[in-house]
Protein backbone atom coordinates (compact mmCIF):
# COMPACT_ATOMS: atom_id res chain seq x y z
CA UNK A 1 0.00 0.00 0.00
CA UNK A 2 2.83 2.40 0.88
CA UNK A 3 4.57 1.53 -2.37
CA UNK A 4 1.44 2.33 -4.36
CA UNK A 5 1.08 5.63 -2.52
CA UNK A 6 4.73 6.54 -3.18
CA UNK A 7 4.36 5.60 -6.83
CA UNK A 8 1.18 7.71 -7.08
CA UNK A 9 2.91 10.63 -5.38
CA UNK A 10 5.80 10.43 -7.83
CA UNK A 11 3.43 10.24 -10.80
CA UNK A 12 1.38 13.16 -9.48
CA UNK A 13 4.53 15.25 -9.10
CA UNK A 14 5.61 14.42 -12.66
CA UNK A 15 2.18 15.30 -14.07
CA UNK A 16 2.03 18.59 -12.15
CA UNK A 17 5.54 19.49 -13.30
CA UNK A 18 4.61 18.63 -16.91
CA UNK A 19 1.50 20.84 -16.76
CA UNK A 20 3.46 23.80 -15.41
CA UNK A 21 6.36 23.42 -17.87
CA UNK A 22 4.07 22.99 -20.89
CA UNK A 23 1.78 25.94 -20.19
CA UNK A 24 4.64 28.19 -19.06
CA UNK A 25 6.38 27.46 -22.38
CA UNK A 26 3.14 27.99 -24.29
CA UNK A 27 2.50 31.34 -22.62
CA UNK A 28 6.10 32.49 -23.05
CA UNK A 29 5.88 31.79 -26.80
CA UNK A 30 2.64 33.77 -27.21
CA UNK A 31 3.33 37.23 -28.64
CA UNK A 32 1.63 40.38 -27.43
CA UNK A 33 -1.38 40.86 -29.70
CA UNK A 34 -4.91 42.15 -30.27
CA UNK A 35 -6.46 43.05 -26.87
CA UNK A 36 -3.02 43.19 -25.24
CA UNK A 37 -2.19 46.04 -27.61
CA UNK A 38 -5.60 47.58 -26.90
CA UNK A 39 -5.00 47.85 -23.14
CA UNK A 40 -1.43 48.98 -23.78
CA UNK A 41 -2.87 51.77 -25.94
CA UNK A 42 -5.51 52.64 -23.34
CA UNK A 43 -2.83 53.02 -20.67
CA UNK A 44 -0.79 55.29 -22.96
CA UNK A 45 -3.89 57.43 -23.51
CA UNK A 46 -4.57 57.60 -19.76
CA UNK A 47 -0.93 58.40 -18.92
CA UNK A 48 -0.24 61.16 -21.47
CA UNK A 49 1.53 58.82 -23.87
CA UNK A 50 4.05 57.52 -21.33
CA UNK A 51 4.67 53.80 -20.84
CA UNK A 52 6.21 54.32 -17.37
CA UNK A 53 4.37 53.26 -14.19
CA UNK A 54 2.32 56.11 -12.73
CA UNK A 55 -0.30 56.02 -9.99
CA UNK A 56 -2.30 58.86 -11.52
CA UNK A 57 -1.98 57.31 -14.98
CA UNK A 58 -3.12 53.93 -13.70
CA UNK A 59 -6.07 55.49 -11.84
CA UNK A 60 -7.09 57.24 -15.06
CA UNK A 61 -6.74 53.91 -16.90
CA UNK A 62 -8.98 52.11 -14.37
CA UNK A 63 -11.55 54.93 -14.48
CA UNK A 64 -11.66 54.89 -18.28
CA UNK A 65 -12.03 51.11 -18.37
CA UNK A 66 -14.91 51.16 -15.88
CA UNK A 67 -16.70 53.93 -17.78
CA UNK A 68 -16.12 52.84 -21.38
CA UNK A 69 -15.05 49.16 -21.43
CA UNK A 70 -16.12 47.08 -18.41
CA UNK A 71 -15.54 46.82 -14.67
CA UNK A 72 -13.51 43.59 -14.64
CA UNK A 73 -10.45 43.39 -12.44
CA UNK A 74 -8.99 41.10 -15.12
CA UNK A 75 -8.82 43.94 -17.64
CA UNK A 76 -7.57 46.40 -15.06
CA UNK A 77 -4.59 44.10 -14.52
CA UNK A 78 -3.92 43.66 -18.24
CA UNK A 79 -1.86 46.80 -18.92
CA UNK A 80 0.46 46.26 -15.90
CA UNK A 81 1.06 42.64 -16.92
CA UNK A 82 1.69 43.53 -20.58
CA UNK A 83 3.86 46.58 -19.92
CA UNK A 84 5.77 45.89 -16.72
CA UNK A 85 5.72 42.23 -15.71
CA UNK A 86 8.61 40.09 -17.06
CA UNK A 87 7.22 37.69 -19.66
CA UNK A 88 8.70 34.64 -17.92
CA UNK A 89 7.15 35.62 -14.57
CA UNK A 90 3.71 35.93 -16.18
CA UNK A 91 4.18 32.61 -18.01
CA UNK A 92 4.97 30.79 -14.75
CA UNK A 93 2.06 32.43 -12.88
CA UNK A 94 -0.38 31.47 -15.63
CA UNK A 95 0.94 27.90 -15.76
CA UNK A 96 0.48 27.54 -11.98
CA UNK A 97 -3.09 28.89 -12.27
CA UNK A 98 -3.94 26.39 -15.03
CA UNK A 99 -2.43 23.56 -12.99
CA UNK A 100 -4.49 24.66 -9.97
CA UNK A 101 -7.64 24.62 -12.14
CA UNK A 102 -7.00 21.02 -13.21
CA UNK A 103 -6.27 19.95 -9.62
CA UNK A 104 -9.36 21.75 -8.31
CA UNK A 105 -11.55 20.19 -11.00
CA UNK A 106 -10.19 16.73 -10.17
CA UNK A 107 -10.81 17.35 -6.45
CA UNK A 108 -14.43 18.31 -7.14
CA UNK A 109 -14.86 15.11 -9.17
CA UNK A 110 -13.43 12.91 -6.43
CA UNK A 111 -15.00 14.58 -3.40
CA UNK A 112 -13.18 13.87 -0.15
CA UNK A 113 -10.90 11.20 -1.65
CA UNK A 114 -7.35 12.03 -2.78
CA UNK A 115 -6.91 12.79 -6.47
CA UNK A 116 -5.30 9.94 -8.37
CA UNK A 117 -2.88 10.47 -11.28
CA UNK A 118 -5.37 8.84 -13.66
CA UNK A 119 -8.12 11.26 -12.63
CA UNK A 120 -5.83 14.26 -13.06
CA UNK A 121 -4.80 13.03 -16.51
CA UNK A 122 -8.47 12.47 -17.41
CA UNK A 123 -9.33 16.05 -16.45
CA UNK A 124 -6.33 17.37 -18.39
CA UNK A 125 -7.20 15.43 -21.55
CA UNK A 126 -10.86 16.50 -21.34
CA UNK A 127 -9.75 20.13 -21.06
CA UNK A 128 -7.41 19.76 -24.05
CA UNK A 129 -10.27 18.40 -26.14
CA UNK A 130 -13.21 20.44 -24.86
CA UNK A 131 -12.08 23.90 -23.76
CA UNK A 132 -12.38 26.65 -26.42
CA UNK A 133 -8.66 27.23 -26.85
CA UNK A 134 -9.25 29.30 -29.97
CA UNK A 135 -12.10 31.37 -31.36
CA UNK A 136 -10.63 34.19 -33.44
CA UNK A 137 -7.67 34.36 -31.12
CA UNK A 138 -6.39 32.21 -28.24
CA UNK A 139 -7.06 31.66 -24.55
CA UNK A 140 -3.30 32.05 -24.03
CA UNK A 141 -3.41 35.71 -25.10
CA UNK A 142 -2.51 37.70 -21.96
CA UNK A 143 -5.84 39.55 -21.79
CA UNK A 144 -7.94 36.45 -22.45
CA UNK A 145 -5.86 34.37 -20.03
CA UNK A 146 -6.37 37.01 -17.33
CA UNK A 147 -10.11 37.03 -18.01
CA UNK A 148 -10.78 33.31 -18.13
CA UNK A 149 -8.23 31.27 -16.17
CA UNK A 150 -8.15 33.10 -12.79
CA UNK A 151 -11.94 33.56 -13.03
CA UNK A 152 -12.42 29.83 -13.60
CA UNK A 153 -10.20 28.94 -10.63
CA UNK A 154 -11.95 31.46 -8.37
CA UNK A 155 -15.37 30.15 -9.45
CA UNK A 156 -14.40 26.55 -8.61
CA UNK A 157 -13.06 27.66 -5.22
CA UNK A 158 -16.27 29.58 -4.42
CA UNK A 159 -18.48 26.67 -5.48
CA UNK A 160 -16.44 24.32 -3.28
CA UNK A 161 -16.65 26.70 -0.30
CA UNK A 162 -20.41 27.28 -0.65
CA UNK A 163 -21.05 23.55 -1.05
CA UNK A 164 -18.90 22.67 1.97
CA UNK A 165 -20.58 25.27 4.20
CA UNK A 166 -24.04 24.30 2.94
CA UNK A 167 -23.26 20.67 3.83
CA UNK A 168 -22.62 21.66 7.45
CA UNK A 169 -18.81 21.81 7.39
CA UNK A 170 -17.82 25.27 8.50
CA UNK A 171 -14.47 27.02 8.25
CA UNK A 172 -12.37 28.36 11.08
CA UNK A 173 -11.98 32.12 11.30
CA UNK A 174 -8.65 32.59 9.45
CA UNK A 175 -9.59 30.27 6.60
CA UNK A 176 -13.08 31.75 6.42
CA UNK A 177 -11.62 35.25 5.96
CA UNK A 178 -9.63 33.87 3.02
CA UNK A 179 -12.79 32.29 1.58
CA UNK A 180 -14.62 35.63 1.84
CA UNK A 181 -11.77 37.33 -0.02
CA UNK A 182 -11.84 34.63 -2.72
CA UNK A 183 -15.62 35.04 -3.14
CA UNK A 184 -15.21 38.82 -3.47
CA UNK A 185 -12.43 38.34 -6.05
CA UNK A 186 -14.69 35.94 -7.96
CA UNK A 187 -17.28 38.68 -8.20
CA UNK A 188 -14.97 41.51 -9.18
CA UNK A 189 -12.73 39.56 -11.58
CA UNK A 190 -15.29 38.85 -14.33
CA UNK A 191 -19.06 39.37 -14.24
CA UNK A 192 -19.54 36.66 -16.86
CA UNK A 193 -18.46 34.09 -14.26
CA UNK A 194 -19.83 35.67 -11.09
CA UNK A 195 -23.36 36.47 -12.30
CA UNK A 196 -24.28 32.85 -13.21
CA UNK A 197 -22.76 31.65 -9.92
CA UNK A 198 -24.64 34.31 -7.96
CA UNK A 199 -27.89 33.34 -9.69
CA UNK A 200 -27.22 29.65 -8.96
CA UNK A 201 -26.59 30.38 -5.27
CA UNK A 202 -29.82 32.41 -5.18
CA UNK A 203 -31.80 29.48 -6.60
CA UNK A 204 -30.21 27.07 -4.12
CA UNK A 205 -31.01 29.41 -1.21
CA UNK A 206 -34.61 29.76 -2.43
CA UNK A 207 -35.08 25.98 -2.67
CA UNK A 208 -33.83 25.71 0.94
CA UNK A 209 -36.28 28.47 1.98
CA UNK A 210 -33.29 30.73 2.61
CA UNK A 211 -32.34 28.75 5.72
CA UNK A 212 -28.62 28.65 4.93
CA UNK A 213 -25.77 28.85 7.50
CA UNK A 214 -24.39 32.27 8.39
CA UNK A 215 -21.02 31.52 6.78
CA UNK A 216 -22.80 30.62 3.54
CA UNK A 217 -24.50 34.01 3.49
CA UNK A 218 -21.11 35.63 4.10
CA UNK A 219 -19.80 33.98 0.93
CA UNK A 220 -22.94 35.05 -0.94
CA UNK A 221 -22.66 38.69 0.17
CA UNK A 222 -18.94 38.85 -0.70
CA UNK A 223 -19.69 37.45 -4.17
CA UNK A 224 -22.57 39.92 -4.56
CA UNK A 225 -20.40 42.91 -3.60
CA UNK A 226 -17.72 41.93 -6.10
CA UNK A 227 -20.31 41.37 -8.83
CA UNK A 228 -21.87 44.79 -8.23
CA UNK A 229 -18.47 46.39 -8.85
CA UNK A 230 -17.73 44.47 -12.06
CA UNK A 231 -21.28 44.43 -13.45
CA UNK A 232 -21.98 48.01 -12.35
CA UNK A 233 -19.86 49.43 -15.15
CA UNK A 234 -21.99 51.62 -17.47
CA UNK A 235 -20.14 50.14 -20.45
CA UNK A 236 -21.39 46.64 -19.59
CA UNK A 237 -25.00 47.76 -19.81
CA UNK A 238 -24.40 49.77 -22.99
CA UNK A 239 -22.98 46.62 -24.57
CA UNK A 240 -25.92 44.56 -23.25
CA UNK A 241 -28.57 46.82 -24.79
CA UNK A 242 -26.61 46.97 -28.04
CA UNK A 243 -26.55 43.18 -28.26
CA UNK A 244 -30.23 42.93 -27.39
CA UNK A 245 -31.08 45.35 -30.22
CA UNK A 246 -33.26 43.45 -32.70
CA UNK A 247 -30.90 44.21 -35.57
CA UNK A 248 -28.16 42.12 -33.94
CA UNK A 249 -30.29 38.97 -33.97
CA UNK A 250 -30.07 38.37 -37.72
CA UNK A 251 -26.92 36.24 -37.44
CA UNK A 252 -28.19 34.05 -34.60
CA UNK A 253 -28.17 30.81 -36.63
CA UNK A 254 -24.43 30.77 -37.47
CA UNK A 255 -23.75 31.79 -33.89
CA UNK A 256 -25.75 28.84 -32.55
CA UNK A 257 -23.83 26.52 -34.90
CA UNK A 258 -20.59 27.86 -33.44
CA UNK A 259 -21.94 27.41 -29.91
CA UNK A 260 -22.83 23.77 -30.58
CA UNK A 261 -19.28 23.14 -31.84
CA UNK A 262 -17.73 24.75 -28.75
CA UNK A 263 -20.01 23.09 -26.17
CA UNK A 264 -20.37 19.45 -27.30
CA UNK A 265 -20.63 18.23 -23.69
CA UNK A 266 -23.65 20.48 -23.10
CA UNK A 267 -25.36 19.12 -26.19
CA UNK A 268 -24.48 15.48 -25.41
CA UNK A 269 -25.52 15.60 -21.74
CA UNK A 270 -28.75 17.47 -22.52
CA UNK A 271 -29.64 14.95 -25.23
CA UNK A 272 -28.96 11.97 -22.95
CA UNK A 273 -30.97 13.53 -20.10
CA UNK A 274 -33.98 14.17 -22.36
CA UNK A 275 -33.74 10.67 -23.86
CA UNK A 276 -33.70 9.18 -20.35
CA UNK A 277 -36.97 10.79 -19.25
CA UNK A 278 -39.40 8.15 -20.68
CA UNK A 279 -37.73 5.28 -18.77
CA UNK A 280 -38.29 4.75 -15.04
CA UNK A 281 -34.83 3.38 -14.20
CA UNK A 282 -33.18 6.10 -16.24
CA UNK A 283 -35.25 8.71 -14.41
CA UNK A 284 -34.08 7.25 -11.10
CA UNK A 285 -30.45 7.55 -12.18
CA UNK A 286 -31.10 11.08 -13.41
CA UNK A 287 -32.79 11.97 -10.13
CA UNK A 288 -29.85 10.62 -8.11
CA UNK A 289 -27.46 12.76 -10.16
CA UNK A 290 -29.57 15.90 -9.76
CA UNK A 291 -30.18 15.32 -6.04
CA UNK A 292 -26.44 15.36 -5.32
CA UNK A 293 -25.77 18.73 -3.65
CA UNK A 294 -22.49 19.48 -5.39
CA UNK A 295 -24.03 18.52 -8.72
CA UNK A 296 -26.78 21.05 -8.07
CA UNK A 297 -24.20 23.84 -7.83
CA UNK A 298 -22.56 22.62 -11.03
CA UNK A 299 -25.78 22.12 -13.00
CA UNK A 300 -27.35 25.44 -12.01
CA UNK A 301 -24.20 27.48 -12.63
CA UNK A 302 -23.57 25.77 -15.98
CA UNK A 303 -27.21 26.13 -17.09
CA UNK A 304 -27.35 29.84 -16.27
CA UNK A 305 -23.96 30.36 -17.93
CA UNK A 306 -25.26 28.69 -21.10
CA UNK A 307 -28.37 30.90 -21.11
CA UNK A 308 -26.24 34.03 -20.67
CA UNK A 309 -23.86 33.01 -23.45
CA UNK A 310 -26.77 32.47 -25.86
CA UNK A 311 -28.62 35.67 -24.94
CA UNK A 312 -25.49 37.82 -25.15
CA UNK A 313 -24.10 36.00 -28.21
CA UNK A 314 -20.80 35.83 -26.36
CA UNK A 315 -17.68 34.58 -28.19
CA UNK A 316 -16.58 30.96 -27.97
CA UNK A 317 -13.99 31.73 -25.27
CA UNK A 318 -16.86 32.74 -22.95
CA UNK A 319 -17.75 29.03 -22.67
CA UNK A 320 -14.47 28.25 -20.84
CA UNK A 321 -16.02 28.11 -17.37
CA UNK A 322 -19.20 26.48 -18.68
CA UNK A 323 -17.24 23.69 -20.37
CA UNK A 324 -15.10 23.04 -17.30
CA UNK A 325 -18.17 22.77 -15.05
CA UNK A 326 -19.66 20.29 -17.53
CA UNK A 327 -16.42 18.27 -17.62
CA UNK A 328 -16.55 17.99 -13.82
CA UNK A 329 -20.23 17.04 -13.95
CA UNK A 330 -19.57 14.45 -16.67
CA UNK A 331 -16.76 12.78 -14.72
CA UNK A 332 -18.83 12.84 -11.51
CA UNK A 333 -21.71 11.24 -13.42
CA UNK A 334 -19.44 8.49 -14.76
CA UNK A 335 -18.23 7.88 -11.22
CA UNK A 336 -21.77 7.83 -9.75
CA UNK A 337 -22.83 5.18 -12.27
CA UNK A 338 -20.40 2.77 -10.65
CA UNK A 339 -17.85 3.19 -13.42
CA UNK A 340 -14.97 4.48 -11.32
CA UNK A 341 -11.63 4.01 -13.08
CA UNK A 342 -10.11 6.78 -10.95
CA UNK A 343 -10.04 4.98 -7.59
CA UNK A 344 -6.95 2.94 -8.43
CA UNK A 345 -4.63 4.31 -11.05
CA UNK A 346 -3.17 2.13 -13.73
CA UNK A 347 0.45 3.27 -13.92
CA UNK A 348 0.70 2.15 -17.54
CA UNK A 349 -2.42 4.08 -18.55
CA UNK A 350 -1.15 7.21 -16.80
CA UNK A 351 2.30 7.02 -18.39
CA UNK A 352 0.89 6.37 -21.89
CA UNK A 353 -1.55 9.28 -21.46
CA UNK A 354 1.17 11.60 -20.21
CA UNK A 355 3.51 10.72 -23.09
CA UNK A 356 0.67 11.26 -25.60
CA UNK A 357 -0.18 14.66 -24.13
CA UNK A 358 3.49 15.70 -24.10
CA UNK A 359 3.87 14.65 -27.75
CA UNK A 360 0.73 16.61 -28.65
CA UNK A 361 2.01 19.75 -26.93
CA UNK A 362 5.44 19.30 -28.52
CA UNK A 363 3.74 19.81 -31.88
CA UNK A 364 1.68 22.72 -30.56
CA UNK A 365 4.77 24.43 -29.12
CA UNK A 366 6.71 23.88 -32.35
CA UNK A 367 4.03 25.72 -34.31
CA UNK A 368 3.70 28.35 -31.62
CA UNK A 369 7.45 28.96 -31.84
CA UNK A 370 7.16 29.49 -35.61
CA UNK A 371 4.40 32.04 -35.01
CA UNK A 372 6.38 33.69 -32.20
CA UNK A 373 9.43 34.02 -34.46
CA UNK A 374 7.32 35.37 -37.32
CA UNK A 375 5.70 37.92 -35.03
CA UNK A 376 9.13 39.00 -33.75
CA UNK A 377 10.31 39.59 -37.32
CA UNK A 378 7.24 41.70 -38.09
CA UNK A 379 7.55 43.88 -34.98
CA UNK A 380 11.24 44.45 -35.70
CA UNK A 381 10.40 45.48 -39.27
CA UNK A 382 7.66 47.81 -38.04
CA UNK A 383 10.24 49.64 -35.96
CA UNK A 384 12.63 49.95 -38.92
CA UNK A 385 10.52 50.60 -42.02
CA UNK A 386 8.90 53.86 -43.05
CA UNK A 387 5.70 54.33 -41.03
CA UNK A 388 3.59 54.60 -44.20
CA UNK A 389 4.70 51.25 -45.61
CA UNK A 390 2.99 47.86 -45.45
CA UNK A 391 5.14 44.78 -44.94
CA UNK A 392 4.31 42.15 -47.56
CA UNK A 393 4.82 38.77 -45.93
CA UNK A 394 3.00 35.44 -46.04
CA UNK A 395 2.15 34.93 -42.38
CA UNK A 396 1.01 31.66 -40.80
CA UNK A 397 -2.76 31.69 -41.15
CA UNK A 398 -3.54 28.09 -40.24
CA UNK A 399 -2.00 25.42 -38.02
CA UNK A 400 -2.38 21.67 -38.76
CA UNK A 401 -5.63 20.06 -37.64
CA UNK A 402 -3.83 17.87 -35.10
CA UNK A 403 -2.90 20.95 -33.04
CA UNK A 404 -6.63 21.19 -32.18
CA UNK A 405 -6.66 24.96 -32.70
CA UNK A 406 -4.24 25.60 -29.82
CA UNK A 407 -1.63 27.81 -31.59
CA UNK A 408 -2.31 31.50 -32.13
CA UNK A 409 -2.75 32.04 -35.87
CA UNK A 410 -4.12 34.65 -38.28
CA UNK A 411 -3.63 37.53 -35.84
CA UNK A 412 -2.43 40.17 -38.31
CA UNK A 413 -5.74 40.48 -40.16
CA UNK A 414 -8.01 41.37 -37.23
CA UNK A 415 -9.21 44.97 -37.11
CA UNK A 416 -8.22 45.36 -33.46
CA UNK A 417 -4.64 44.22 -34.06
CA UNK A 418 -4.25 46.59 -37.01
CA UNK A 419 -5.80 49.59 -35.28
CA UNK A 420 -3.86 49.40 -32.03
CA UNK A 421 -0.52 48.38 -33.58
CA UNK A 422 -0.78 51.35 -35.94
CA UNK A 423 -1.57 53.66 -33.05
CA UNK A 424 1.31 52.42 -30.89
CA UNK A 425 3.83 52.58 -33.74
CA UNK A 426 2.57 55.95 -34.99
CA UNK A 427 1.28 54.61 -38.31
CA UNK A 428 -1.72 55.82 -40.35
CA UNK A 429 -4.91 53.99 -39.36
CA UNK A 430 -5.79 52.90 -42.91
CA UNK A 431 -2.47 51.17 -43.69
CA UNK A 432 -2.37 47.56 -42.39
CA UNK A 433 1.03 46.55 -40.98
CA UNK A 434 1.13 43.26 -42.92
CA UNK A 435 -0.44 41.91 -46.10
CA UNK A 436 0.21 38.68 -48.08
CA UNK A 437 2.80 38.81 -50.85
CA UNK A 438 0.19 37.96 -53.49
CA UNK A 439 -1.26 41.48 -53.08
CA UNK A 440 2.09 43.23 -53.58
CA UNK A 441 2.14 42.73 -57.36
CA UNK A 442 -1.55 41.96 -57.95
CA UNK A 443 -3.03 43.72 -60.99
CA UNK A 444 -5.82 45.73 -59.38
CA UNK A 445 -6.56 47.41 -62.71
CA UNK A 446 -7.58 44.03 -64.16
CA UNK A 447 -8.67 41.90 -61.17
CA UNK A 448 -9.94 38.32 -61.35
CA UNK A 449 -13.64 38.39 -60.48
CA UNK A 450 -15.69 35.66 -58.82
CA UNK A 451 -17.85 34.32 -61.73
CA UNK A 452 -21.26 34.29 -60.02
CA UNK A 453 -20.58 37.36 -57.86
CA UNK A 454 -18.56 39.80 -59.99
CA UNK A 455 -18.71 42.52 -57.33
CA UNK A 456 -16.08 40.39 -55.56
CA UNK A 457 -12.62 39.66 -56.91
CA UNK A 458 -10.11 37.05 -55.77
CA UNK A 459 -6.40 36.54 -55.29
CA UNK A 460 -5.63 32.98 -54.29
CA UNK A 461 -7.60 32.27 -51.10
CA UNK A 462 -8.32 35.97 -50.52
CA UNK A 463 -11.49 37.77 -51.62
CA UNK A 464 -11.29 41.42 -52.71
CA UNK A 465 -13.76 44.26 -53.17
CA UNK A 466 -13.50 47.96 -53.97
CA UNK A 467 -13.43 49.81 -50.66
CA UNK A 468 -14.90 53.18 -51.65
CA UNK A 469 -17.58 54.26 -49.13
CA UNK A 470 -17.60 50.83 -47.44
CA UNK A 471 -16.89 50.34 -43.73
CA UNK A 472 -15.03 47.03 -43.45
CA UNK A 473 -16.01 46.69 -39.77
CA UNK A 474 -19.69 46.61 -40.73
CA UNK A 475 -19.40 43.83 -43.30
CA UNK A 476 -20.95 40.47 -42.29
CA UNK A 477 -18.58 37.95 -40.71
CA UNK A 478 -20.13 34.69 -41.92
CA UNK A 479 -19.94 33.71 -45.60
CA UNK A 480 -20.40 30.63 -47.75
CA UNK A 481 -17.96 29.91 -50.56
CA UNK A 482 -18.57 27.77 -53.64
CA UNK A 483 -15.22 26.19 -54.43
CA UNK A 484 -13.92 25.27 -57.88
CA UNK A 485 -15.25 21.72 -57.51
CA UNK A 486 -18.76 22.93 -56.64
CA UNK A 487 -18.50 22.22 -52.90
CA UNK A 488 -19.95 24.84 -50.53
CA UNK A 489 -17.95 25.70 -47.41
CA UNK A 490 -18.86 28.22 -44.72
CA UNK A 491 -16.25 30.37 -43.01
CA UNK A 492 -15.77 33.38 -40.79
CA UNK A 493 -14.10 36.15 -42.83
CA UNK A 494 -11.88 38.95 -41.52
CA UNK A 495 -12.00 42.10 -43.66
CA UNK A 496 -9.04 44.48 -43.90
CA UNK A 497 -9.13 47.82 -45.78
CA UNK A 498 -5.92 48.82 -47.55
CA UNK A 499 -4.45 51.04 -50.26
CA UNK A 500 -3.60 48.96 -53.35
CA UNK A 501 -0.43 49.33 -55.43
CA UNK A 502 -2.37 51.50 -57.92
CA UNK A 503 -3.44 53.94 -55.19
CA UNK A 504 -7.06 52.74 -55.02
CA UNK A 505 -8.83 51.80 -51.79
CA UNK A 506 -9.69 48.09 -51.56
CA UNK A 507 -10.87 45.63 -48.91
CA UNK A 508 -9.32 42.17 -48.53
CA UNK A 509 -11.27 39.32 -46.94
CA UNK A 510 -9.40 36.49 -45.23
CA UNK A 511 -11.40 33.26 -44.63
CA UNK A 512 -10.38 31.65 -41.34
CA UNK A 513 -11.13 28.02 -42.29
CA UNK A 514 -8.28 26.11 -43.91
CA UNK A 515 -10.80 24.26 -46.14
CA UNK A 516 -11.62 27.49 -47.99
CA UNK A 517 -9.30 27.37 -51.01
CA UNK A 518 -9.59 29.49 -54.15
CA UNK A 519 -10.45 29.89 -56.91
CA UNK A 520 -14.07 30.54 -55.95
CA UNK A 521 -17.14 30.23 -58.17
CA UNK A 522 -19.48 32.09 -55.84
CA UNK A 523 -19.67 33.74 -52.44
CA UNK A 524 -22.73 34.69 -50.41
CA UNK A 525 -23.54 35.84 -46.93
CA UNK A 526 -24.39 33.01 -44.52
CA UNK A 527 -27.29 33.20 -42.07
Amino acid sequence: MKGLLAKDTTLMSIIILAIILIYASFSWLCPIMIDDYMFWDKYLTANNGSILPSLSGYCNYVRDLWLYENGRLANMLCAPVVLWMPKLAWAIILAVIICAIYLSAASLVNGSRPVSPLLLMSVWICCILLLPWHDYSSLMLIDYALNYFPSTLLTLATIWAAYRIGSGRRFRNARYCLIIFVAFLTGVFHEGFSMPLLAALSVIAATRRFSMPGQWWGVYIALLCGTIISAGSPAIWTRFFTVMDSRTQQHLLPYLRTLVKTTPVLLAMSTVAIAALPFRKSRQVLNSIISDRLNQYLILTASISAIMVIILKAPARATTGLNLLLIILLLRTVKSLGINPFQKSSTTAVIVSLISVCLFYSGVLLWQFKIFDENHQITMLLKDVDSDETIYMDTIRHAPWWTLSHPIVDIWYTSGQIRFVNNIYGRPEDIPPVLPKVLERYDFSNPVTIPEKPVFCQAGDIILMKGDNIDADKLPYNWRFTLAGGEEVGSYVMFVPFIANNGERWIAGFPTRIQVKGPFLNIKESY
